[in-house]
């Protein structure tokens, strides 16, 4: 397999994660897909990484913190996409486990990954 990198998503790169979006089903405009990532980067404490290889965006996952009354803060995971022909290969793996080391350097109690049953492309 060739290398695989995890990084923070650049406001750029709106248009793979528009094409990740809709493999899962999300019909939201490219345009307004740009103009989101600019807003979780800018305003949010969010956290978007990106799997890479050979330049190529092939996944994506996206935390967002939780606030609870009877905890310390968590981290929700709102979404997670890998490109069919990269799926089997651990680069769903590799982004959750970069997220959750986020997490734990940002003093996150727990992770919280939620599956949406209805989406006929989820799997874990």
């Amino acid at each position: 397999m060739r290398d695989i990198i995890i990084r923070e998503v650049e406001p750029s790169e709106y248009e793979d994660i528009y094409e990740l979006n809709s493999l899962l089903g999300y019909e939201y405009p490219k345009d307004k897909t740009k103009q989101r990532i600019l807003h979780i980067l800018i305003n949010t404490k969010d956290t978007v990484l990106v799997a890479v290889i050979d330049s190529e965006i092939v996944g994506y996952i996206h935390g967002s913190p939780y606030e609870v009354l009877y905890s310390d803060s968590f981290m929700d995971v709102l979404g997670l996409a890998v490109k069919e022909k990269f799926k089997g290969v651990g680069i769903g793996y590799l982004l959750l486990n970069r997220l959750e080391n986020v997490a734990k350097e940002r003093a996150f109690r727990c992770l919280i990954i939620k599956v949406w049953l209805g989406i006929s492309n989820a799997s874990i």
